[in-house]
């Protein structure tokens, strides 16, 4: 019985009455520690007709991308398969199950691959993959989802289930999330209804209380009643704390999250505290070996038996020992994986126990991770368990990074390589590492990191080539946010610092800068770009100089008229001409638009369509909007503007979340193109129909420019 929660349960109920009916439905209870959010979940998992998915954050792993996704997926990796090709790449990435139709979910969750093993891939992907699955699922039985401690949930997980949460409409699912608030990083959720939790009434609590011990003296069960303040933890474990050393300060000092800034919680609150030295005293209380089984479970996000008791017994420990944690009901096992009763005695263990302690868990993870072959685990422990600059640490979280960005997982990769720069003790080591972090966030659309990011690694580059690269990509960066004047600006001022030393770097700095000058409008300033690598005889000034030609040849009201039309084109087939062996990505999105621009719609779709497969296989989602600019645009040329709307919709919403404002704008120029085609005022509230929704949903953010692709979304469309 849950004493005083008639209200919550009857709001609970009444999503879980919805979901029977066939529609969606997500709250977020919020409260501090102990208040009853766990509990509340609990009673709703009780549901016998709804099938139900739990998983929990976990403090000690909230940097591991994607491990909370994993344990609530765990069960369900062999439905990956039955996703369409690219959701399912992108979600095996994100589990660390590996790539290709044919790769095999894991038997067991518990020792299944890390997540991080491969993680990542395109992570909007991964959302629409996540909300797909839970869609699937539901349509044989109503489907619970239970997320616990959500503000320990990795980012990455946070936002792929947030992403599906915010997306349900007539399916037959619920999503909970339960976030401690306060005492605990914030768990931000816009959009999603939220019910907060505040303490019992009087009668309850003391209908509570008498319920749990009944037998206590009256003074003792006033102060417990007034200590507790309505909190239904407090009611059922301060009794424990009283009948030994009764009630009153405990001896164990509570932590102080805040002394921890990159947590960004807040201080603890005193139920917080007095809840978390009952379990730390319980903790004390128990054998020392005990502990050191706990202190390994506590370290470690996984879980997994085999993986806990291997490292516990290389600290001397065993099975055997976790017997008196168990009689004391502070674990459980279950399906493979040791569980702690409330996420509060994960707490107590873990930042109860002296740092050395700590460091040594973590190293023995690395060693029990190395020797299964989980290479992300492994780097993830020996950073955890380094206590300044480490060389090896760095060295195995860079070659982890590595194995991430080459199995398209960008976001794990830039959190890796940004880890591995703080313990890198040479500072070439630290800028070569924080520049690999840089490309990789920028990859995986987070625009605002990799700037900063190349900001901190150029101090440490003393290559003149490599510096200017990291000035490159904040420059594309800036540009694609439509700062194109900034990003002129950073590339003219370092073409000036390396054009002594590197003079043909220098023109290439400058031929990007006239690029940005001529998106931001400013033909002026392109002109004195194009003036000035004459001027320093760049190798490659004449390419500046007809790019400057292109632009103007497209200003209708330009003093050449016809003929600067037709040196315009010229300008352009030099370009294409002379450039075709010095490219980044970038500069293939381009030319492809230049193909466009000389009506070689198909050369320009051709070199679209297999960017688009290259950076989803990369799972590059900043290049990806890029290359959605020429794909859509070329699409609706050749007439198909079905696949059309789908990448411009697409397009447009990935640069919305990414911070590419022109690429948006561009987007919205091909939406709106759509729309006056078909004479409506805008081309997406019409499409897809209502009763297509989930058809659109598993057809949208696929490879849309092959046939194959394009000839099954609508097909399924037409089915629906």
């Amino acid at each position: 019985m849950l004493h005083g929660r008639e209200g919550e349960l009857a709001a609970i109920e009444l999503l879980l009455q919805r979901a029977r009916a066939g529609r969606s439905g997500t709250l977020v209870l919020r409260g501090e520690a102990g208040i009853g959010k766990s509990a509340l979940l609990d009673r709703a998992a009780e549901a016998a007709d709804l099938r139900v998915l739990r998983g929990t954050g976990v403090e000690s792993e909230l940097g591991m991308p994607y491990a909370g996704l994993h344990l609530l997926l765990g069960r369900h990796l062999d439905r990956v398969g039955a996703l369409p090709d690219a959701q399912a790449e992108a979600l095996r990435r994100a589990l660390g199950m590996g790539v290709g139709a044919n790769a095999a979910a894991p038997a067991d969750p518990a020792t299944a691959a890390a997540p991080g093993a491969a993680t990542g891939g395109d992570r909007f992907l991964v959302g629409l993959a996540v909300l797909t699955l839970l869609s699937d699922l539901a349509e044989e039985r109503p489907l619970l989802c239970l997320l616990d401690d959500a503000q320990w949930l990795d980012g990455a997980s946070a936002e792929a289930l947030l992403f599906a949460a915010r997306r349900l409409e007539a399916e037959p699912i619920v999503m909970l999330f339960a976030a401690r608030d306060p005492d605990a990083p914030e768990f931000p959720a816009p959009g999603l209804p939220e019910l907060r939790l505040t303490g019992l009434d009087d009668a309850a609590a003391a209908g509570l209380l008498d319920e749990r011990a009944a037998g206590l003296p009256a003074h003792v069960r006033r102060e417990i009643l007034a200590e507790a303040r309505g909190n239904p933890l407090a009611l059922l474990e301060l009794p424990v704390g009283a009948s030994r050393t009764g009630p009153g300060p405990a001896s164990v000092p509570a932590p102080d999250p805040a002394a921890d800034p990159a947590r960004g919680a807040r201080p603890v609150t005193a139920t917080f505290g007095r809840l978390w030295r009952t379990f730390a005293e319980r903790v004390e209380e128990l054998p020392e070996a005990t502990r050191t089984v706990l202190l390994v479970a506590a370290s470690d996000d996984q879980g997994g038996l085999g993986t806990v008791l291997d490292a516990a017994g290389r600290l001397g420990a065993g099975v055997a020992d976790l017997e008196p944690a168990e009689r004391a009901r502070l674990v459980r096992s279950a399906e493979g994986r040791l569980e702690f009763r409330h996420p509060l005695i994960r707490s107590a263990v873990y930042q109860g126990r002296p740092v050395g302690h700590r460091l040594r868990a973590h190293a023995a993870l690395a060693e029990a991770y190395a020797a299964s072959g989980d290479l992300c685990h492994r780097a993830w422990h020996l950073a955890n368990a380094a206590t300044g600059h480490d060389e090896r640490a760095a060295a195995a979280l860079e070659e982890a990074a590595e194995g991430e960005r080459q199995g398209g997982g960008q976001h794990a990769a830039a959190s890796m390589y940004e880890w591995a720069a703080r313990l890198s003790p040479d500072p070439a080591d630290r800028g070569r590492r924080l520049a690999a972090a840089a490309r990789a966030a920028a990859d995986a659309g987070e625009a605002e990191q990799a700037f900063a990011l190349a900001g901190r690694a150029a101090p440490d580059v003393a290559d003149d080539g490599e510096r200017a690269g990291l000035v490159l990509l904040r420059a594309a960066l800036a540009d694609e946010q439509d700062r194109t004047r900034e990003a002129s600006r950073l590339l003219v001022e370092e073409a000036v610092s390396v054009a002594g030393a590197e003079p043909y770097t220098a023109g290439h700095l400058l031929f990007q800068a006239a690029a940005s000058a001529g998106n931001a409008g400013d033909l002026a300033e392109l002109e004195r770009i194009a003036g000035r690598a004459e001027e320093m005889g760049a190798p490659n000034a004449p390419y500046v100089r007809a790019l400057a030609r292109v632009f103007a040849g497209q200003n209708p009201l330009g003093a050449a008229g016809a003929a600067g039309a037709a040196d315009g084109v010229a300008a352009l087939r030099e370009l294409l001409d002379g450039m075709r062996d010095c490219l980044s990505p970038r500069d293939v999105v381009r030319f492809a638009m230049w193909h466009l621009m000389l009506g070689d719609v198909r050369g320009g779709h051709e070199i679209a369509a297999s960017l688009e497969r290259r950076f989803r296989d990369e799972g590059a989602i900043g290049l990806l909007s890029l290359t959605l600019m020429p794909l859509s645009r070329t699409l609706l040329m050749l007439g198909r503007t079905r696949d059309a709307l789908t990448a411009a919709d697409e397009g447009m919403r990935i640069a919305a979340d990414t911070g590419q404002h022109r690429i948006r704008v561009y987007q919205a120029t091909v939406l709106a193109l759509i729309a006056a085609m078909r004479g409506t005022r805008s081309a997406a509230p019409n499409w897809p129909p209502r009763r297509s929704r989930a058809t659109y949903r598993r057809a949208a953010c696929t490879p849309s420019p092959r046939s194959a692709s394009s000839t099954s979304a609508r097909d399924a469309t037409r089915r629906r």
